[in-house]
């Protein structure tokens, strides 16, 4: 008799035990609106609202990754506008200049307002958003529309054979080293024959380079001495002069001393200048050679292959490697041009020149424009659908995760009866 009355109260007790358990989910999950997985439920429907949950949150990080992204997308295409407005401003700023018949003051008002501009692209280049570089200037670069390098002409330059590496536009100097005359043989490299001499200061003075002539005739009357260069104007000389400056008339110009000048002299003696050409800004110096292919690199180490052998004098060669260098290049370029007190020959010409390199930027740059807009459209497009597809999800989780009210309500219901039937069980088993 005592073993079946311990099983009955070991049965009464584990029967009372699950529904209690049973009833008190039922009343959490009444109180708590969400469904809650008991130890004997399968765990199916609780991987799925994980599985669920889990997509929900990797869908609302990719909506935000990308409303980042539109959001850097947006800034880089207005800050590309503000480029494309700036190229645009210095394209009339040129035209301004073009326009008028000897350009004089309106050069250097234009070369003013161009230093503003190229400060107001520095400032556009350099930003950033969200850690993000609004302007990759290397978008810009186009190789396949590297063209011909053109020189100004001013020193006698000229572009030399196969293709350059230089970019945008760059100043070549061309410096002034050695005068020698005649043979040479003579003091300071000195024409033996004539007594005509280089002055002392002739190498840091001189700006002639490659071959000249200079004339020496004599007045018959006072005994004099005229001096011209290259056929230019004659200076007159009485023969003590030691520093006798004597240009041609293109401005060229050979310092002279002439108390060696033999007394019976007249005619011609050949001058040679020598000297070197750079890039500056660590670039290297390379002794002029005047030959048809002479190559020089900048400081960047790209090179540029240069006709030297019509070289005459000193001065900064205007370089335009067409199709090439970005704004700031370009601008800088400009600047110096239009503040050159001796302006390049066929100043507008050259200006035209750069007129091509600024519509072929502000070109380049719009295509920018259109391309991060684009991409900002993309960026959006692509956060919303991941949004969508969030809500969705959520919603399906929620519904999964949620009991269902009338089947909780009943089953609670009959939990409880039931509990209250086992609680009175349990009393009579226990007082047997």
């Amino acid at each position: 008799m005592r073993v079946t009355d311990e099983s009955y109260h070991q049965l009464s007790r584990s029967g009372l035990r699950r529904v209690t358990d049973r009833v008190t989910r039922l009343r959490a999950e009444a109180a708590s609106g969400v469904r809650i997985q008991g130890a004997s439920d399968g765990g199916a429907d609780g991987r799925r609202v994980g599985a669920l949950d889990l997509a929900v949150r990797s869908l609302e990080s990719l909506a935000g990754a990308r409303d980042t992204e539109a959001e850097i997308a947006g800034a880089r295409a207005g800050a590309w506008q503000e480029v494309a407005d700036q190229l645009t401003r210095a394209r009339v700023i040129v035209l301004e200049v073009l326009s008028q018949p000897h350009p004089g003051p309106e050069r250097l008002a234009a070369a003013e307002a161009l230093e503003g501009l190229l400060e107001e692209f520095r400032a556009s280049a350099g930003g950033t958003f969200r850690g993000a570089d609004l302007v990759e200037l290397g978008a810009l670069d186009r190789p396949e529309l590297r063209g011909a390098t053109s020189y100004s002409g001013r020193t006698g330059a000229e572009a030399g054979p196969g293709t350059d590496g230089g970019t945008g536009i760059a100043f070549l100097r061309f410096a002034h080293s050695r005068t020698s005359l005649g043979d040479g043989a003579g003091r300071r490299g000195g024409d033996s024959v004539s007594g005509l001499r280089p002055a002392e200061n002739s190498p840091a003075s001189d700006s002639v380079l490659g071959t000249h002539q200079v004339g020496i005739e004599r007045n018959p009357l006072t005994g004099d001495l005229l001096l011209s260069l290259d056929g230019g104007p004659a200076v007159r000389a009485d023969g003590s002069e030691t520093a006798l400056v004597v240009r041609n008339a293109e401005g060229d110009a050979v310092h002279l001393d002439v108390t060696g000048v033999a007394p019976l002299f007249t005619g011609t003696v050949t001058v040679r200048g020598e000297g070197t050409m750079s890039f500056g800004g660590g670039g290297p110096v390379v002794p002029v050679d005047f030959s048809a292919d002479q190559l020089v690199t900048d400081a960047a180490g790209r090179p540029t292959r240069v006709d030297t052998r019509g070289v005459r004098r000193t001065g900064d060669e205007e370089i335009r490697y067409s199709g090439t260098g970005g704004p700031a290049e370009i601008l800088e370029g400009l600047v110096r041009l239009l503040r050159d007190p001796v302006p390049s020959q066929g100043l507008a010409d050259r200006l035209r020149g750069v007129l091509t390199e600024i519509d072929r930027l502000h070109d380049a740059a719009l295509g920018e424009v259109l391309r991060t807009a684009d991409r900002q459209t993309e960026a959006t497009s692509a956060a919303d659908v991941a949004r969508a597809l969030g809500d969705r999800t959520e919603t399906e989780r929620a519904l999964l995760a949620e009991p269902d009210f009338p089947v909780l309500l009943s089953d609670l219901a009959r939990g409880e009866t039931l509990l209250g039937l086992l609680y009175q069980v349990t009393g009579l088993i226990q007082g047997l």
